[in-house]
Order: structure tokens, then sequence, then C-alpha cells
């Protein structure tokens, strides 16, 4: 019974790459045209940005995150007082001053690369 299985799908196999091989012939009516759909490549959108733009971005990602996760490890593992954690603002506040340390000195270091 496997055996007629085997043969079955072997059979089903051969006869769709017969067909696929068969359309990508040169002189076949089925072959398609692949060279009329490319599309023209854009370049990326950072590759536009000024170096000190993309430090910055950069810069206030990681400051971002370092914040937050400094504020995660504390109120998590770290040595934290009892309810010292419990308001969420406590930590809120903090990330846009450390996104904008980053950023700052993201662009030096963008604008230092340049």
């Amino acid at each position: 019974m496997n055996t007629v299985r085997h043969l079955i799908c072997a059979v089903l196999v051969a006869a769709v790459s017969v067909t696929s091989a068969h359309a990508q012939a040169p002189g076949s009516p089925f072959r398609i045209d692949t060279t009329r759909y490319v599309l023209q490549q854009q370049p990326p959108v950072a590759a536009q940005l000024h170096p000190a733009a993309k430090g910055a971005i950069i810069g206030a990602a990681a400051g971002a995150g370092a914040w937050g996760a400094i504020g995660v490890w504390y109120c998590t593992v770290g040595p934290n007082e009892a309810g010292e954690c419990s308001s969420r603002n406590t930590w809120l506040q903090g990330i846009p001053l450390f996104a904008a340390i980053g950023a700052g000195v993201g662009a030096l270091i963008g604008a230092a690369k340049r």
C-alpha cells in the first residue's frame, strides 16, 4: 500500500515539474516576463538622514530604553522600598529626560563621525 502512495506522489511531482519546466522554456507562450514588473528601488530613508540625526534617533531610543530597563530591574529585582514603585509616573517622568540626554550624545557622536 505504501508503495502505491509513493508511486502516486512521484508521478504528481514529476507532472508538476515537467509542466513548470516547459512553461519556463524560452519559446513557450506561457513564459512570464518578469523584467516588466521590477519596481524601482528607492534608497532607504535612513540613508538620506544626516549622521547627526541618525545618531540622535538611536541615542534617544537607547536612553529611553536604558531608563526603562533600569526601572524594570529596580522595581522587580532591585533594592526598592515598599511602595516606591507603586506609582508608574515616578519612572515615566524620567523617560523623556534620558531620551533627550541620549539624543544629545548620539547627535554629537553622529556629527563627529561625519
